[in-house]
């Protein structure tokens, strides 16, 4: 190729040397401000070079100046305060309140009579839904499929004790 190239526009083809900024990896290697100041290249001393300039810090969202006719469409949308209610909420609180923790107690004697009840009943070979009818009318908790069953296996497990 010559010096004029496409559209009879002259190009310059020699490479060019850039340096890296002092904040990437490798640099103080490859850095011709790195290099020492009493270097020779071709015989001749050079002058040490002046340090690159800093980059200035990016500015911050929202800090651009506002425009005198008071027009502020183009600013970033401002962050919402922690704790601020909004009007779309995404769930429901829950209608009802949540049961209490009830403790599982480690022996027979220690139950409450509604866990008695369950563990009688249970043992008697009655099905779960007789079941969690009569804790219904206990209690006066309603509870899942899996409530009552997981609690009696929670209550037999804790009954047990391993001797060594």
């Amino acid at each position: 190729m010559s010096e004029e190239d496409i559209d009879g526009v002259p190009m310059d083809i020699s490479p060019v040397e850039t340096p890296l900024p002092a904040s990437s990896p490798g640099a103080a290697a490859t850095s011709p401000a790195a290099a020492p100041a009493s270097s020779d290249i071709k015989g001749e001393d050079t002058a040490p070079s002046s340090p690159m300039p800093a980059k200035p810090t990016p500015k911050k969202r929202g800090t651009k100046a506002k425009k005198e006719d008071g027009d502020d469409d183009e600013e970033s949308p401002k962050k919402k305060a922690k704790g601020t209610p909004t009007k779309d909420r995404q769930r429901k609180a829950p209608a009802k309140a949540v049961a209490g923790a009830r403790a599982i107690a480690r022996s027979y004697e220690e139950c409450s009579e509604s866990d008695k009840k369950l563990i009688d009943m249970r043992d008697a070979g009655r099905s779960w839904v007789d079941i969690r009818g009569e804790w219904e009318k206990i209690t006066g908790d309603k509870t899942g499929n899996s409530t009552l069953p997981n609690r009696y296996a929670r209550l037999k497990s804790n009954f047990t004790v391993i001797k060594e």
